[in-house]
């Protein structure tokens, strides 16, 4: 169920009217399984797995690479946190899977980050990434590629655009695993990191301006994660803030696959 949550979302429909490389997401979840196995598991297989297809996806969009460093960073958090006296070797892991794809990366890394001083921004990074940061209301309005919603949404849809704003502005998340996520909650087991990851990743989507309905919330605004990525070197190349949604939904596709184990039961 988890995985069919996650491939059929609306971040892969709408990507595939143009952007091939992000519909190609088989490797976050694959990199998300390996690293919770590097958490649990003694021996080196885990860590080379996750270090992988941490590569793969990283090569396979760059936008990718920022994400998963992102969630591994929240899981390494979450880890020493809850992790009672396993974290430090977990940590240790942790490092040599980082070792291992920074090798595997190097070749492309290298060039990069010297290219990335004077190339890969935008005239104006500040236009694009307003334009393309989700609304509060964007989980969920419907996409409108499925027939039901073409006039279901229309409305909705007309009132969180923004000037400039395109297919990136749909943040869809489906009303049933939203449904089956919120049956998660009430279930201890397993739940915390995902909905942690899910809040986290949802936040970045919105950008460093929060908007409701298309009114940006002035309070709400100064607590953006994404500010803080704008703070680092090349934190302004990432134009697309609407694009975190993916992690999002990778977290929401577990959370209604435990939703659903205690509906079952």
């Amino acid at each position: 169920l988890a995985g069919g949550v996650f491939t059929f979302s609306s971040y892969r429909y709408i990507h595939l009217l143009g952007h091939l490389d992000l519909v190609s997401t088989q490797w976050l979840p694959c990199f998300a399984l390996f690293l919770l196995k590097t958490a649990r598991e003694r021996g080196p297989i885990s860590p080379i797995l996750a270090a992988a297809f941490f590569a793969a996806a990283a090569l396979t969009a760059s936008y990718y690479l920022l994400f998963l460093l992102v969630f591994g960073a929240l899981f390494a958090m979450w880890t020493v946190l809850r992790g009672g006296h396993a974290w430090r070797p977990a940590l240790q892991r942790f490092a040599g899977a980082g070792v291992v794809a920074l090798v595997l990366l190097s070749p492309v890394l290298v060039p990069m980050v010297r290219e990335g001083q004077i190339a890969g921004r935008t005239p104006n990074p500040a236009y694009d990434i307003d334009r393309f940061s989700g609304d509060l209301a964007s989980p969920v309005v419907p996409s409108p590629l499925p027939a039901w919603s073409r006039t279901f949404g229309q409305s909705m849809r007309v009132a969180i655009a923004r000037p400039g704003t395109t297919t990136e502005g749909v943040l869809f998340l489906g009303y049933i695993p939203l449904l089956l996520a919120a049956v998660a909650l009430t279930h201890r087991s397993g739940r915390g990191f995902w909905f942690l990851s899910f809040v986290a990743f949802t936040a970045m989507a919105l950008g460093p301006t929060v908007y409701a309905v298309g009114r940006p919330l002035p309070v709400l605004s100064a607590l953006a994660p994404y500010r803080l990525l704008l703070q680092l070197p090349f934190g302004d190349i990432p134009r697309v803030p609407a694009r975190f949604i993916v992690m999002a939904g990778l977290s929401l596709s577990v959370l209604a696959a435990i939703g659903t184990c205690r509906l079952l039961r």
